[in-house]
């Protein structure tokens, strides 16, 4: 059990570790972490990032204007996304930059250019295997699990879980809060909890850890039985409850194999006819022949514009809402009159 629960720990901490390219600071209480880099389109990059700071020094510069730049050239962010937005303590999300050649070693600086006080962070060049590139956001950009919520200000991201065997389930986590209502609560306390049980972690492994913004890592759990539903909930109390769709039977599921999105649809949705598109009726805007009946989820939002193979099928890829282009944390079937 021990060997089995270090390999399935030690191949989720390396996923995601390595996704780390390097940290743009300012100053030991101001920094801004590049957690990964992806090739999106031919001449498109995504900037994954984290920045922090603690208001000694006012609040955290906009990421909007941080530079993305090559010998000869520069450009800022043509979108932002951000699933955190706390100008005095957190920022986290994505730049998109555009229009980035393939071949130049590019580097990042956050918050601006010039003398703008942020440290450089050398990103590199595009990697030359297209084969890499393309499995590269299966490996480093895996959609999260859900979301434990206290309120708008503080809330916890289940980013991924794994089964190791015997029992034993490891969540990765990441929290933030912004002290309106003090310090964040100890993920020590956070529970896993099932029809007849629950249980507290038995060890866990910080990444980050700031009370007064920001944790992140690994909490590890066992005793969950393998053959029914488990949630977890972030802290000692107040936290809404996340499910994680554990295995099936007593069969593990790697994470490297299966995530908590993959689904088996279980009905076919109907085609739309020419007649019925002529009488408005939606279609799917992927497939432009089934009805619309399936809703990407995000937050307190949601999308409705894809018939429910199709949304599945962007579920198990992992990509984002076809409409807005944020990511989601589920995916519901809608049940038309």
């Amino acid at each position: 059990p021990d060997s089995a629960r270090l390999r399935a720990t030690s191949s989720l901490v390396h996923r995601r570790m390595t996704s780390t390219v390097g940290i743009s600071q300012y100053n030991a209480q101001y920094h801004c972490t590049v957690r990964n880099v992806s090739w999106t389109l031919v001449n498109e990059v995504t900037v994954e990032f984290l920045a922090l700071g603690d208001m000694s020094l006012g609040r955290l510069q906009d990421p909007a204007n941080s530079t993305l730049s090559w010998p000869g050239g520069s450009c800022t962010p043509a979108r932002c996304r951000y699933t955190h937005n706390e100008r005095t303590s957190c920022i986290m999300g994505s730049l998109i930059y555009m229009q980035v050649p393939e071949n130049a070693e590019l580097s990042f600086v956050f918050g601006g250019s010039g003398n703008n006080g942020y440290s450089r962070v050398q990103l590199g060049r595009r990697r030359d295997s297209e084969s890499e590139l393309r499995s590269a956001p299966v490996e480093n950009h895996l959609e999260s699990v859900g979301i434990s919520r206290y309120n708008d200000h503080y809330h916890c991201t289940v980013k991924d879980f794994i089964w190791a065997g015997d029992g034993e389930l490891t969540v990765e986590f990441e929290v933030v809060g912004n002290m309106s209502a003090g310090r964040l609560q100890d993920p020590a306390a956070s529970r896993l909890s099932w029809a007849g049980g629950a249980s507290l972690p038995v060890s866990h492994n910080f990444t980050a850890n700031d009370p007064t913004c920001c944790i992140s890592g690994y909490l590890v759990y066992q005793g969950v039985p393998e053959a029914v539903d488990v949630f977890f909930s972030f802290g000692s109390g107040g936290y809404s409850r996340v499910q994680l769709r554990g295995p099936s039977g007593n069969t593990a599921i790697p994470s490297s194999q299966q995530s908590a999105f993959d689904v088996v649809p279980t009905v076919s949705t109907p085609i739309v006819t020419a007649e019925e598109i002529a009488a408005g009726k939606p279609v799917c805007i992927i497939c432009m022949e089934k009805a619309v009946n399936a809703t990407f989820v995000h937050g307190n939002t949601g999308h409705t514009s894809c018939c429910l193979e199709c949304a599945e099928e962007v579920q198990r890829q992992r990509g984002p809402c076809p409409v807005c282009r944020q990511r989601f944390t589920t995916v519901i079937r809608n049940f038309m009159p």
